[in-house]
This record gives structure tokens, sequence and C-alpha cells, in this order.
């Protein structure tokens, strides 16, 4: 029997083939990127609902630094998710027994 963690190194593989993995995971950066974005135009001391990331003082770098905390905020999340239903399913795995092997 597998252990798990080679269970769970497959189990990443071939989720991290599928489309909807790439979809997944631009949708967590995506919320990331626009929670960090909103936190540091919310903090600007002459914020207004209309307020921009020029206007809040964002500049390239600071962008640029808000992308990479979004992006490493999502693999984070992602890894998790997939080590928690790789972990759900093992165990399941694990729990149904084994049938013997009947000679005929």
């Amino acid at each position: 029997m597998k252990t798990f963690e080679d269970f769970l190194k497959e189990f990443d593989e071939t989720l991290r083939q599928k489309k909807d993995f790439a979809k997944g995971y631009k949708s967590f950066v995506d919320a990331h990127l626009a929670k960090l974005m909103m936190e540091r135009i919310v903090r600007h001391p002459k914020f207004h609902c209309n307020m921009t990331a020029d206007e809040a003082g964002i500049t390239k770098a600071g962008m640029a630094e808000i992308i990479r905390q979004a992006e490493t905020t999502a693999e984070i999340e992602m890894k998790s998710m997939i080590e928690r239903h790789a972990r759900d399913t093992y165990h399941r795995l694990v729990a149904i027994p084994e049938t013997p092997d009947t000679k005929q």
C-alpha cells in the first residue's frame, strides 16, 4: 500500500494537470489581490469610496509586492486544500478492507 506522502504527491500532480485547478488558482489570486488592494486603499488618510490605486499612492513596486503576496497566499491555500482532500481520500481508501486473494 502507498504511503500518504506518495498518495499526496500523486494526488497533487493529478489535480494540477486539470483545467479547473488553473481556474481555481486564478480565482484565489484574484480574491486575495482585491482584498490586499482594498486594505491599502481604505487605510489611506484621504480615503473616499471611488479612490483608485494611483490616488492611494500605490506604485508599480507596491503593486508588484501586492501581487506576490496574493500569489503566495493563494498557493498556500491551494496546497492546504489539496492536502486536506488527499488526506480524506487516503483515509477512506485505507478504511476499505482489502479482500483476501482466493485461489481457485
